[in-house]
């Protein structure tokens, strides 16, 4: 879902600030996409969005922007700042996760070698 921004209907005109508040909307609907395929544990996709998500909030933040959009230029940023520290949130579990997993996995293994040292027979 795109915030309506003012000027995001048509970037037609050239108009620099309406590009700009349509890169930003953009990134806000990308943020959103992004935290949901966080939830869905799909990190290469997240990965896969950040660099397009930089891409658009670049031209955001190069644009001009009209000063009486200022507050909802702000709100977005703002949304898009906490999508971004649940995604961060949500990756420091995923990897504490892959850490508990890889711990347990060396441990099957070094279970495997023991097993396999002491099961076969000596010549």
């Amino acid at each position: 879902m795109l915030i309506p921004f003012p000027g995001t209907a048509s970037d037609q005109d050239g108009d620099v600030a309406a590009g700009g508040c349509h890169a930003l909307a953009r990134a806000l609907e990308l943020s959103r996409h992004m935290l949901s395929l966080a939830h869905e544990g799909d990190w290469d996709a997240v990965a896969r969005c950040e660099s397009q998500r930089r891409s658009y909030l670049a031209v955001a933040l190069d644009a001009g922007h009209d000063t009486r959009h200022g507050e909802l230029i702000a709100d977005a940023l703002a949304a898009i700042l906490q999508l971004n520290e649940e995604l961060v949130s949500l990756l420091g579990e995923a990897r504490l996760q892959l850490s508990r997993a890889g711990s347990q996995q060396r441990r099957s293994l070094r279970a495997v070698d023991t097993y396999a040292a002491n099961a076969t027979p000596s010549r």
